[in-house]
């Protein structure tokens, strides 16, 4: 799933967009932490170019911002007024229900992955924690997705809706049918690969979580 969110050493490049966005508007980190629900100390890490954002980190950033996340990607730190997001009352957002969340199908996040052929749905709701993350990915035949490693302990779980997939790490290369379910690690560097001749479609969890707590690792290689 798609990490490269800009062309050239993207975590820097990123990390100074978001830094200059947040301090044209005057917002400190805690405020802009309070506006987009992604924590202080990831924002701080972002900025500095220590840690490589997810996508829906980056959606989430651009939500405290009421900026595009394409105005995020490609740079655009000038105010575009065409380019701000549209919210009912960015004043007064919706009561988050700690309950039940109800996302319609045509009410996901889209985004188009930098190369063709990549497609992603964020159904993880702006209001979420964001030690969670959620997404509907779609990979065309002769596509991957290379992802740089997440933050320590990060884990990614992913069901396979249909067609084929390997999933490389490292120390793995798993291949996986309709059906399967696989889980790895996420803070090293993975990829997705569309191993068929259909378009794979992939449901794909995204967990943070901290090596303090006791992770285990345990790896199943197929071949």
């Amino acid at each position: 799933w798609e990490e490269r969110v800009m062309d050239t050493n993207p975590q820097k490049n990123l990390g100074t967009v978001l830094k200059e966005m947040r301090r044209k508007q005057e917002l400190t980190l805690d405020s802009l932490s309070a506006k987009c629900g992604v924590s202080k100390s990831m924002l701080s890490q972002i900025e500095q170019g220590k840690t490589n954002p997810t996508l829906t980190m980056v959606w989430k950033i651009s939500q405290g911002l009421d900026r595009s996340i394409q105005d995020i990607l490609e740079g655009r730190v000038e105010l575009d007024h065409t380019s701000l997001t549209q919210k009912d009352d960015p004043l007064n957002p919706p009561h988050f229900l700690d309950t039940v969340i109800h996302t319609p199908a045509n009410s996901y996040y889209r985004l188009e992955a930098d190369k063709p052929g990549i497609h992603f749905s964020v159904l993880t709701p702006i209001e979420m924690e964001s030690d969670l993350e959620v997404y509907r990915i779609t990979l065309e035949p002769g596509t991957s997705l290379p992802s740089s490693p997440h933050l320590a302990g990060t884990q990614e779980f992913a069901t396979i809706l249909e067609g084929r997939v390997a999933v490389r790490t490292p120390e793995t290369f798993t291949q996986c049918a309709s059906g399967d379910f696989v889980a790895y690690s996420a803070d090293v560097d993975h990829e997705l690969i569309n191993i068929g001749p259909v378009p794979a479609v992939i449901h794909l969890v995204v967990r943070f979580r901290s090596k303090t707590q006791g992770r285990k690792r345990t790896s199943t290689k197929k071949k």
